[in-house]
């Protein structure tokens, strides 16, 4: 296998990656991914892990070392050489070291921001190269893409404006985020229902400015919706899947990539029958190398997912006859997924539904315990009193094991499962709810590139959209932030996630304080410190695992003034705060205040901070 040359045109063979060694491990830490039609130039190797491009320090033509990115969420990786990509059977997860189990005092106080349309689908993903996971929107009204721009500490992003590729509202559009010319860069492809298209953004992206080239439209036929992109073919080429809904007339549809030299493109759709879908899934089923269909769907009588084993060859994509497994699950399905959840090689089903009188819903996983010749699963169900409606897996505290994340509507909470399954065996333990108002959107991706998974989500119809801060192993997770007050203000202590609940179901604490003198057994207990102290917590989580944390809380007067006219700065009332703004020459001053009682004719006037009062 090589090179083809035939007059004008050079042909190479895609890349094949046989295995990734090893299957987890931290931010910084070296991947090795053997393989073939692999470049020995390091940087003609484009490599993705979760979305976030890696930098690869040494190559070969059949074997990478590539440096795990912070950034990653819980997906196959890509290597693409020549225009041509190639993915992994096996996913890649970013270790570390927690402590203890995570639980739901693990997140921080969801922080918000607004881009004026309903989020419908989402995704995240690195579109300009900068190591961050920028966030796309699908709405009804086209796509938004926000530019990730946060701290370790702070979620923070840039709202960019509305892309449209409806010529009239679509109802249900879905996304995918995928490089569908070889070109090292993610493009967007969304779903049109009304319209019947799916639309693709060719990302043009440069430096850290994102931008993308106006939409090329292809033909979907009726009510397009649950989009995926992956190489059915194993040519290279990144094709698109999606269901048509139609009543009796439902069908699976295939646009097989035919992009060349950059341009995006695509041959006429093909399709197949199936029988009331919900959702589409990829993913190889029979571990032989091709990805198959998996289709939930809503009819227990021909199974409630069916797979669609991928026969396909290099510019032909077919599927066999279709498997429908098992008719046992009581309820109606709402949402799928596809994972390995007891780490045995196998890829896993897990399935929400809804048993149809509120508010019950659960989640089942079909354990596969099938072969490369014949498909077969056995079934782990959880009941939980919510309506179960998104479903989201990753590793949440870096142990390597895929824990599970269901989003319940009836009482406006996700529901968080520690995965603590071995292989052949599955075990997931209900650690605690957090607050959502999403029930059908939701996303699990290390917005804060801190190596740990976040959680973002829409807030219902509001146009905003929420992000909690995943706080494993951060200081202050359990104590609070180091912070400053004035003297006889009141503080409570402890996770900012626990507020208002007193103490955290089925958590102990012991706190301390140095100068001594404090103590208390209260999850978020008040202080009205004298003098700067520092406060020290014993956390004893429900299993009997200890966690330490400290705050410092700090008695002050002003802080100190920057150039210019210090914004949002802390001061007690009674101190002052000089405005460092140089006078110009020629320039006359007048400072005001909102009650009446201070004027100045200074550019660079102390300001007394008194209660209520602002200064212009």
């Amino acid at each position: 296998r090589g090179m083809a040359i035939l007059a004008g045109f050079s042909m190479y063979p895609p890349p094949v990656i046989y295995s990734l060694s090893p299957l987890s491990g931290p931010v910084g830490s070296t991947l090795v991914i053997t393989g073939n039609n692999f470049s020995s130039d390091p940087s003609a190797n484009i490599v993705y892990i979760g979305g976030i491009k890696a930098i690869v320090s040494a190559a070969t033509g059949n074997q990478l070392s590539v440096i795990v990115p912070a950034g990653t969420t819980q997906m196959p990786v890509s290597v693409t050489v020549n225009g041509h990509t190639g993915y992994s059977a096996s996913t890649f997860m970013t270790s570390f070291t927690a402590p203890c189990n995570f639980s739901n005092y693990t997140f921080a106080k969801a922080e918000n921001f607004d881009i004026s349309h309903t989020t419908h689908a989402s995704a995240t993903a690195d579109l300009n190269n900068d190591g961050r996971p920028d966030l796309i929107s699908a709405t009804s009204f086209g796509v938004i893409v926000s530019k990730n721009v946060s701290t370790t500490l702070r979620s923070q992003f840039e709202v960019g404006p509305l892309m449209r590729p409806f010529t009239s509202n679509s109802i249900i559009p879905s996304l995918q985020i995928a490089d569908l010319n070889g070109d090292g860069r993610l493009d967007i492809a969304i779903t049109d229902n009304i319209g019947g298209k799916v639309s693709v953004f060719k990302n043009l992206s440069t430096g850290s400015d994102i931008s993308f080239a106006e939409r090329v439209d292809f033909n979907a036929g009726v009510n397009p919706q649950s989009l995926v992109a992956e190489d059915l073919d194993m040519d290279g080429k990144i094709d698109l899947a999606f269901l048509n809904r139609q009543s009796s007339k439902d069908s699976i549809s295939i646009l097989r990539n035919t992009s060349i030299n950059g341009y995006i493109n695509f041959a006429e759709k093909q399709s197949t029958f199936t029988f009331q879908p919900v959702v589409m899934v990829i993913n190889d089923m029979n571990a032989d190398g091709k990805r198959d269909l998996v289709v939930l769907q809503n009819s227990s009588a021909l199974g409630n997912f069916r797979i669609h084993q991928n026969t396909s060859v290099p510019g032909i994509i077919s599927f066999g006859t279709a498997q429908g497994f098992p008719p046992g699950v009581l309820g109606a399905s709402i949402n799928m997924k596809v994972a390995d959840i007891d780490n045995d090689g196998r890829a896993d089903v897990v399935v929400a539904f809804d048993l149809g009188f509120q508010p019950e819903g659960g989640v089942t996983i079909f354990r596969n315990t099938g072969s490369s010749t014949a498909l077969s699963f056995t079934e782990h169900r959880i009941t939980v009193l919510d309506k179960i409606g998104a479903i989201e897996l990753d590793d949440i505290d870096g142990d390597g094991k895929i824990d599970l994340f269901a989003n319940c509507g009836f009482y406006s909470t996700l529901t968080l499962f520690k995965n603590r399954s071995i292989p052949g065996s599955i075990d997931l333990l209900n650690v605690g709810t957090i607050p959502s108002t999403s029930w059908l959107n939701f996303r699990l991706t290390d917005i804060n590139t801190d190596g740990k998974p976040d959680v973002i989500y829409p807030v219902g119809s509001l146009g905003n959209i929420a992000v909690t801060l995943n706080t494993l192993n951060v200081k202050g997770g359990w104590a609070g932030r180091d912070t400053t007050i004035c003297a006889s203000q009141q503080l409570l202590l402890g996770s900012p996630a626990s507020i208002g609940t007193g103490t955290p179901s089925g958590h102990q604490f012991a706190w301390s304080s140095q100068p001594a003198g404090f103590s208390s057994a209260l999850g978020n207990p008040p202080v009205t410190p004298a003098a700067t102290t520092s406060y020290f917590v014993r956390v004893t989580d429900p299993f009997g695992c200890v966690m330490y944390d400290t705050i410092k809380v700090t008695i002050g007067g002003p802080l100190p003034g920057g150039p210019g006219i210090p914004l949002n700065q802390f001061g007690c009332t009674g101190d002052s705060i000089q405005i460092n703004n140089p006078p110009v020459a020629g320039y006359s001053y007048t400072w005001t205040s909102s009650s009446s009682g201070y004027t100045s004719n200074l550019a660079n006037p102390a300001i007394p901070i008194l209660s209520g009062y602002r200064y212009y």
